[in-house]
């Protein structure tokens, strides 16, 4: 399957590791179980098919999985929540400016809707784009971040480097 978002993922995942310094970085685009994966000495992030959904898992630098991290109805939602968590992961790195806070500050956005989740500790975003299942922990930085076009984001995201 190829998906027209997945070689935009590919670049971002390699702009934000380089940045990051990151090593021994590379794609899986099938593996049988995902749709795509992103492996490096850090962690991996899996983007997979789940029913109608997308769900990414991830995996700690210290080989722990942690299986549908976010869950979403467009694969475009998970591709700003993969390109959101590495470009904070390389920021962090550089010592650049943490955009959550700003986000954060700000409350939740009032453009999306939530709703409870059937899952413990996760949140429903309902955004013009779709709809996410979301930690609650993140959920208020992700209320801006999930409808933000893809560009502006990516243009946010580079602020301050």
């Amino acid at each position: 399957m190829t998906v027209p978002e997945f070689d935009q993922l590919v670049a971002q995942w390699k702009y934000w590791t380089n940045i990051a310094g990151i090593a021994h970085v590379s794609v899986d685009r099938q593996d049988g179980v995902t749709e795509i994966g992103f492996r490096s000495d850090e962690g991996a992030y899996f983007l997979r098919r789940d029913g109608d959904w997308w769900s990414v898992d991830e995996t700690d630098d210290r080989g722990k999985t942690y299986p549908a991290t976010v869950s979403c109805s467009t694969v475009p939602l998970a591709q700003k929540y993969l390109i959101w968590t590495w470009a904070t992961t390389a920021r962090t790195v550089i010592g650049a400016p943490q955009l959550g806070r700003r986000f954060q500050q700000q409350g939740f956005n009032t453009e999306v809707h939530s709703s409870e989740s059937s899952r413990a500790n996760f949140v429903q975003l309902i955004t013009p784009n779709g709809t996410a299942e979301v930690p609650g922990s993140k959920s208020i930085i992700l209320s801006h971040v999930m409808p933000m076009p893809l560009a502006q984001l990516i243009e946010t995201l580079g602020e301050g480097l």
